[in-house]
């Protein structure tokens, strides 16, 4: 579930990244990593479902552009190896 602080960090991470877009230098590059930052989610199992969950949707992009299915064994390693990541952030 969401917290307050999420809703508002998400809030100043939307206004801020607008406020910067078109922007140059390393000033914004800083801030930008700054946002990365905040916006990171603490909870690692989130990180490695998220992974598993762009591994797939970039496997499955791969074999709808491709129904034969082609040499994909990158794709499909990812994939596995991302969701078995996931799996195991689970168990500790």
């Amino acid at each position: 579930m969401w917290t307050k602080e999420d809703k508002e960090t998400a809030e100043r991470s939307a206004q801020a990244l607008g406020e910067l877009q078109g922007k140059k230098g390393p000033e914004v590059l800083q801030r930008v990593k700054q946002i990365r930052d905040q916006v990171a989610n603490k909870r690692t199992d989130e990180h490695e479902r998220a992974a598993a969950w762009l591994a797939v949707c970039a496997l499955a992009a791969s074999l709808e552009e491709t129904p034969d299915g082609g040499n994909l064994p990158g794709l499909w390693h990812r994939a596995i190896q991302a969701t078995n990541a996931w799996r195991g952030s689970m168990k500790n």
